[in-house]
Parts: structure tokens; sequence; C-alpha cells
């Protein structure tokens, strides 16, 4: 299953326009569209009759990224395969474009094969500037892509990787959105449950804010702090009560008065 990258809660998201294009500009060519639009058709022979009319496969541009990136988010494998054998690069663009990166893409559209592909290619998604989604890990768990979070932690990404973006850690982007699985492959992994930063504070916020019962469960199994103070509710149980999540914010009564017990 893929998910639009382009949708989300807007509560919980930078606004685009909070974001300035860094220097230098980049150059993209009329054979450059050419190349970019038989890639959003994932169209194979269209490519190749680009490339071989000029088009540049290291192209980029503002807000869609390189053009790999826009392969990694549109094209099939076959697509992906041609760009490759010509030397496009996976060129990481930041802030300048929604993902910052082809892995992030992938990651973020939760194109599981696409992702094993550009990792075995030798890009090294550690070392992938964030784009405005964050690090390819925060991305693909903000959306609950569990099939993308394992393969880049199998790929040897750190579970516990910090941003100084809307989430901190990628449990906390996993508790926002409620996705069981997600938040189940990163505490296996070893993801630590207390770390704060970023908008909700830390995850037991994050899922305490939507009413994501089954995740706050897990996380006070694991070891959540109910009592923490942090992220833009002040607190979790906050959190579940200004937006009325009531048998939330009644089990995070009880965590609370047993952590104080302990």
């Amino acid at each position: 299953m893929e998910y639009n990258m382009w949708t989300g809660d807007l509560d919980d998201l930078f606004y685009e326009d909070e974001y300035e294009p860094s220097e230098p500009r980049y150059i993209f060519t009329k054979r450059d569209r050419e190349l970019y639009n038989a890639v959003c058709a994932s169209d194979l022979e269209a490519v190749r009759r680009a490339i071989a009319a000029g088009g540049n496969v290291n192209a980029v541009q503002e807000y869609d990224g390189c053009i790999l990136q826009t392969a990694a988010h549109r094209a099939d494998e076959a697509v992906i395969d041609l760009l490759l054998s010509r030397g496009a690069e996976d060129i990481n663009t930041g802030v300048d474009s929604v993902c910052g990166s082809a892995v992030t893409a992938a990651a973020r559209g939760n194109r599981v094969e696409i992702l094993k592909k550009l990792l075995d290619s030798g890009i090294d998604p550690k070392a992938t500037r964030p784009g405005r989604l964050g690090p390819p890990i925060i991305a693909a768990a903000e959306v609950g892509c569990a099939s993308a979070v394992k393969v880049l932690l199998d790929y040897g990404v750190d579970p516990n990787e910090f941003s100084y973006s809307m989430y901190a850690t990628p449990l906390q982007a996993a508790a926002k959105y409620g996705s069981v699985d997600t938040v189940r492959v990163l505490l296996q992994a070893g993801a630590k449950v207390n770390t704060q930063g970023g908008y909700h504070g830390d995850a037991l916020q994050a899922a305490a804010r939507y009413g994501f019962m089954q995740v706050v469960e897990m996380l006070l199994d694991a070891g959540a702090d109910p009592t923490a103070q942090c992220g833009v509710d002040g607190s979790a149980l906050k959190g579940a009560k200004q937006r009325g999540h009531v048998e939330v914010a009644k089990r995070l009564e009880v965590a609370i008065a047993n952590y104080h017990k302990s």
C-alpha cells in the first residue's frame, strides 16, 4: 500500500511559506522538464528519449527536488533502474524540497521495493539531509509506513534518530499517527519512549492528544512517563482532556497515580 505524502493534519505540519529555499537556485532546462514529465508519467520509453535529447538525470528543481526523488515518489522500478544506470544520484536538497531526498520520498510513500533498490545502489540513508518532512525514518513513521521503517532500520538507521523538526523522534511521529505496527517495530528496535522535543513533547503526549488508546497502552507498558511536562499541551493528560478523549484521560490518571506510588 502506498500513501499520499501530501496529505496530513495541517495543525501538525510546518506551512510551506515558512521555508525560504536556500541558495543557489537550481537550473532546470526545457529538456530537464521533458525528462521530469516523462518520469512523472512513469513512461520508460519517454524517459529514454528525454535522456537521449539531453535531459539531465541529475537536474534539480525547488519543491520536487532531484529527478531521482521525483521517480522515487511517482515512477516504477524500471524507470528507477534506468535513471540509476545513467548516473542519477540522490541529490539532497534539504528543505528546498518536500522530501529532501529520493530515499525519503520512497520511505514516505511506503514504496518498499524502490526504497531497497535505492539503498542497495549505495545511497546512505544516514547521510540524508532532512527535507520539510524530516529525515527518512521520521517521514515514514509519521504516516504509519511500518514496512518502510523496518527497511530503514535493517539498513542501519537509528530508531532514536533525533530531529529538530515537528517530530523529535520516529516514535513520536508514529504515535501521532496512531500506527500500532510502526510503534511496535520501533519499540522492538530499541526506541526510547521518553525522549523529549518537537511539537508534541514526547511520544505519549502525541498519542494521547489524538486519542490513540492502544498506542498509549503500548507506550505505558514500555515505560513512558505519564507525568512528563513538555510539548504543546504541557502533558499527555492535558492533551487528552483538551481534545475530549475521556477514556485516554482516565487511563493516564490511573497511570499517574501508580507512577507516584512506585
